[in-house]
């Protein structure tokens, strides 16, 4: 037996010896001969480099499939996390080199007289609530729309797509639809008054949950609801599960107490207590792999000071806890937003005056800080689109995105709009700045420029005019490329294998334009 032979059938030396090469030296030895291939073939090694590249925990894994496809027959097929290395690849270049396959929603005539209110997708559905009531689903796999009217011949407020099913929201009524050949109401949760839930035959000697309704199917809700008052939403906040275990968490604003259900049943599950001088405010389930039993939570105190909890609603106990209004100036508007790293969050700093003084700062899930910044400002700066006719969609910030080693957001400055890219969470500094176009006042005077963007093609997707995106790479802010679409939109948002641009006048022009480069 040769040396070669001997070493590279023993793979802890393999693994060794990959720890002292760069990735681009260890696929190039991989088409040297069919040895080095196969020496190389092993799911740790390649592991490593799909971890190095921060695409460990995303969605993109689970569209690799786990057996390989047939292939050459005198090569041994690639391991795992090799083929998934090799999608990242295809991914990518499709990205900077194509232009996609574009799809436009064909909007059926009962619905066009409406607007659309809010949007979210996952990998395979995309869905649209409007200001009439109508739930829009479309599945990107088979090409089919759905649609049908909600319990409410209301507005939608919110909407979620999580675990091939979707939580609409209606005012003070929470409604969980099951996407399948049909859509098909599983179950309602409802925080209206005891008028309207004695409707829905509420029994309220079950104090256990406060949020009950009886489950009924769509048209006995429908009947039974009438034209009732609605609830401000502002009073209730829900969060959804993304991965791991299917949960729905709601919680009254101002209480002390929030309440776990089971998406797939509607069952209760637990109610978590905070201490009597903590109101919640907020709640949101980590939707990153591996943290997925974490929530956390925005509370005020007696004194109306503001802080953040994490804590694990599996364990049953409290992580950590943060007080917020030493580091923010909640007097404005403070951003937070789940990122693979940990908590990220954005705000004006506690002591500001003028110029505004902005601190960007991360915690880990575990609770320890892991980027601090701040810059000045000539204008006041927002991250998502707060105005009341706005599209909401729960997956993204109209005017930031964060990824895995760059910030890239848009403000105004005394010059115009610009888009602004830094580096974080180590070495913070800024990447680039551009300025956008006298065009963009096609939005709006007062706004900023809509963008978003994807690690895995390395680009970030800027909003120029009405109807056409600018692809621009996340390091350098060089140009790669533009899209006109056939339509205007009034939103963009992407994941990593597509693009959805969506004009909430749905009597435009193309208003649902999907661009897929997968």
């Amino acid at each position: 037996m040769d040396s070669f032979t001997r070493w590279s059938n023993n793979q802890y030396t393999v693994e060794e010896l990959c720890l002292y090469l760069h990735e681009r030296d260890i696929c190039s030895l991989c088409c040297v001969s069919k040895g080095w291939r196969k020496a190389l073939n092993l799911n740790p090694v390649w592991l490593r480099i799909v971890i190095s590249r921060g695409f460990r925990n995303s969605p993109l894994v689970s569209r690799v499939p786990e057996s390989p496809e047939p292939g050459f027959e005198s090569l041994e097929p690639s391991c795992y996390w090799a083929r998934v290395l090799q999608y990242t690849v295809k991914l990518r270049y499709r990205w900077r080199n194509g232009t996609g396959v574009k799809t436009s929603l064909s909007i059926p005539e009962c619905i066009k007289s409406s607007r659309i209110a809010c949007f979210d997708a996952d990998p395979d559905f995309l869905a649209l609530g409007t200001e009439s009531g109508c739930l829009l689903v479309y599945n990107t796999k088979t090409k089919q729309l759905q649609y049908i009217n909600t319990v409410k011949q209301t507005k939608i407020e919110k909407l979620y797509v999580r675990h091939s099913k979707i939580v609409a929201v209606q005012f003070g009524l929470i409604q969980v639809y099951n996407i399948s050949s049909e859509l098909s109401l599983i179950f309602c949760k409802t925080m209206e008054s005891n008028s309207i839930r004695s409707a829905y035959g509420v029994d309220h000697s079950l104090p256990i949950d406060p949020f009950n309704v009886p489950k009924l199917t769509l048209q006995q809700m429908q009947s039974r609801h009438g034209s009732y008052e609605d609830v401000d939403i502002s009073k209730l906040d829900l969060t959804v599960s993304t991965v791991g275990e299917q949960r729905l968490g709601l919680v009254k604003s101002g209480e002390t107490s929030f309440y776990i259900y089971s998406m797939e049943s509607g069952e209760y599950q637990s109610k978590v207590g905070f201490e009597e001088d903590e109101q919640i405010l907020k709640i949101g389930l980590v939707h990153v792999q591996g943290f997925e039993s974490l929530l956390y939570a925005v509370v005020e105190d007696l004194d109306h000071n503001i802080s953040g909890i994490m804590y694990d609603v599996e364990k049953k106990y409290r992580i950590w806890k943060i007080y917020l209004h030493t580091v923010f100036n909640y007097q404005f508007s403070v951003f937070s937003i789940f990122t693979q790293r940990g908590l990220l969050l954005f705000g004006r700093n506690h002591s500001d005056s003028y110029p505004y003084t902005w601190t960007w700062r991360s915690w880990s899930y575990q609770g320890i800080s892991e980027y601090n910044y701040e810059f000045e400002t000539e204008y006041d700066m927002y991250l998502a689109d707060c105005l009341k006719d706005t599209v909401v969609t729960p997956r993204a910030m109209t005017y930031l995105y964060p990824g895995n080693s760059t910030l890239v957001f848009s403000h105004r400055t005394h010059r115009g709009i610009v888009t602004l890219a830094y580096s974080w969470p180590a070495d913070s500094q800024k990447l680039w700045r551009i300025s956008s176009k006298s065009e963009m006042s096609t939005f709006r005077s007062d706004t900023n420029v809509p963008l978003c963007g994807s690690d895995i093609a390395g680009l970030v997707f800027i909003g120029q005019g009405s109807s056409r995106l600018e692809f621009r790479d996340l390091k350098t802010g060089k140009m790669v490329k533009q899209i006109e679409l056939d339509g205007t939109f009034t939103n963009v948002w992407s994941d990593d294998w597509r693009i959805v641009a969506i004009n909430k006048d749905l009597r435009s022009d193309h208003p649902i334009t999907i661009i897929s480069f997968e």
